[in-house]
Formats: structure tokens, C-alpha cells, sequence
């Protein structure tokens, strides 16, 4: 019984802030609520609270390790443009605070969970100690990487640097300063080395990809040529090569590799892609590259 009182004490209090917030909110142009929550708990909250009223997303994707959380440049620009944020709290959340000051939350109603409930102490049993641990990405072996086919980064895709270039990331590389040892102005170079690229859409497609320079498109087709994967410090770096099939179109690079973080088939969130007209092995060379081109859907 108490548990369910608790329950409906969160939903009347989120009900009750969702509906407060929607009499001044921000809204976008189909006079939608955009509310953005962490994880899965408080994002099926308003989910069953406010139903179609909102648009709610989710922060981090399913199986992302809370503690260690960094928000994507794609994640950023979804925080600053949302009505409301909401959020478990406590020491998981600790990276919520650092990315709250780096954007505007003076039109954002921020809720914050463990406020509106009343909170009981973990109670710590053998094999929960805490024993100093990072949560670094779980590491993976060489026997472990399998194949993948194209139609894992099937989709619509755009680059991020022409948003680095419009100032759209500014956000994140003040949030970077406050964590790193560089200034705003120094990251912002660095990624503009990073993310440099002339392709700024693609278009990818079972076999096809479609790139775009400028709009104007060029097509190929490309064959899996399997996973090159090589030692690093903090573990396996798996990238994906493919191999234009034929002659390949003007424009249309020969050669080129995809770095998710992946390392099985899974339906990729962002990659990293790694092109040339050379060989596999001309890509391959450089095992910490500072120029890696960034993708994330073009939504």
C-alpha cells in the first residue's frame, strides 16, 4: 500500500507541474509540451501522466550506464530546446547539474524526483560495496565482435559540423571547459579539425549510400569487407569496412569505415566514418586519429 501511495504521489505532483508548465510554456509550433527525461523510470511516468499532450524523449538509450552519462552535442541541443526536464536525482545524477550550467534554463521547468517523494537510505548487502570502480564501457574480447551488415546505419544522417560552424554546439564546448583543461574557444578547434567534412548528409539504405555535398547527391553500392579491429589503451577499437562495388560514382569515396562503439549488430545512434580512395590500410594507419567525421540522424 505504501508503495502505491508513493506512486500516486509522484503522478498527482508530475500532473500537476506538466499542467502549471503548459499554461506558460515555450511551445514549439504544433502547440506540443516538450518534455525530455533521463532514464526509462521518470520518462514512463509522464508518459502515463500526460499521454499525447507532450512530446517526451529519453536522454540516455536503453543499457547506458547513468553514472557515467555524457550527453551527445544531438543530446545538448534536445536539452536546451525542452519545456521540461526530469530527473531521478542523487549521486547517478551527478553529471545532471554540469549540463544544466552550461544551458539556458530560464524557460525550463526542471523536476527533479527525488523532491516530490519522500527518499529511504540504500541499504548496502554483501556484493554492493562500494569498491572504487569506474564505470568505463563494459570491455568486450576479439572473439566477441561480430559482423554487421549496412543496415545497421540505415537512415538519414547529418553531419555535425555544419552545427559547430553555426555556433548550435556552443553549449557543449562551454559544458567541456568546465569538465576539461581547455578553453570553450580550444575545443571548438580541436572539433573543427574533428568534425571537419564535406559530406554533410548521407543517405544509407540496405546496400546504397547516398552522400550529399552541397545537396547535390551521389550514389553507390557497397559490400561488407568485414571488422578491423585494433588493441588501444582503454581496450578494442572495432570499425566496419565497406567496399564500393564496381567502379564508383565521382565523388563517392572507395573505401570507408564506420565507428559506432559497437561491437554486434545493433541499429547505430551516431558513428563516426572514416573514408579514402586509397586503401583500408591507408585508413587503418592512424589508431588515434584527431579527424573523425560524426553523424547523427538528420531528426
Amino acid at each position: 500500500m505504501k508503495r502505491m501511495m508513493l506512486f500516486i504521489g509522484v503522478l498527482l505532483a508530475l500532473s500537476m507541474m506538466v499542467y502549471a508548465r503548459g499554461q506558460g510554456a515555450r511551445q514549439k509550433g504544433d502547440g506540443t509540451i516538450q518534455v525530455v527525461a533521463t532514464i526509462f523510470p521518470p520518462y514512463d511516468f509522464v508518459r502515463e501522466v500526460a499521454g499525447d499532450r507532450v512530446k517526451l524523449s529519453m536522454l540516455l538509450p536503453p543499457g547506458a550506464e547513468s553514472h557515467s552519462f555524457e550527453p551527445t552535442p544531438r543530446d545538448m541541443v534536445t536539452l536546451q530546446n525542452c519545456d521540461v526536464f526530469i530527473y531521478g536525482g542523487g549521486d547517478s545524477d551527478a553529471w545532471v547539474d554540469r549540463v544544466l550550467e552550461s544551458v539556458d534554463t530560464a524557460k525550463m521547468r526542471i523536476i527533479r524526483m527525488m523532491d516530490v517523494v519522500d527518499v529511504v537510505e540504500e541499504e548496502i548487502v554483501e556484493g554492493m560495496e562500494d569498491d572504487d570502480h569506474d564505470h568505463a564501457e563494459e570491455a568486450f574480447t576479439q572473439e566477441e565482435v561480430q559482423d554487421r551488415p549496412l543496415s545497421d546505419w540505415a537512415g538519414e544522417w547529418q553531419s555535425v559540423y555544419p552545427a559547430l560552424l553555426e555556433g548550435t554546439l556552443k553549449p557543449v564546448m562551454e559544458h567541456k571547459a568546465e569538465e576539461g583543461d581547455k578553453t570553450a574557444a580550444e575545443y571548438y578547434e580541436q572539433y573543427k579539425t574533428a568534425y571537419m567534412t564535406d559530406l554533410d548528409k548521407l543517405v544509407i539504405t540496405q546496400n546504397d549510400i547516398t552522400f550529399y555535398r552541397k545537396d547535390v547527391p551521389v550514389r553507390a553500392r557497397y559490400a561488407y569487407k568485414g571488422a578491423a579491429i585494433t588493441p588501444r589503451d582503454e581496450g578494442l577499437w572495432v570499425r566496419y569496412q565497406f567496399e564500393v562495388v564496381g567502379e564508383p560514382s565521382a565523388g563517392a569515396p572507395r573505401y570507408i569505415m564506420f565507428s559506432d562503439h559497437l561491437h554486434a549488430p545493433a541499429k547505430s545512434e551516431h558513428f563516426h566514418l572514416y573514408s579514402s580512395d586509397e586503401s583500408f590500410d591507408a585508413l587503418l594507419k592512424d589508431t588515434h586519429p584527431v579527424h573523425y567525421p560524426t553523424y547523427y540522424p538528420a531528426d
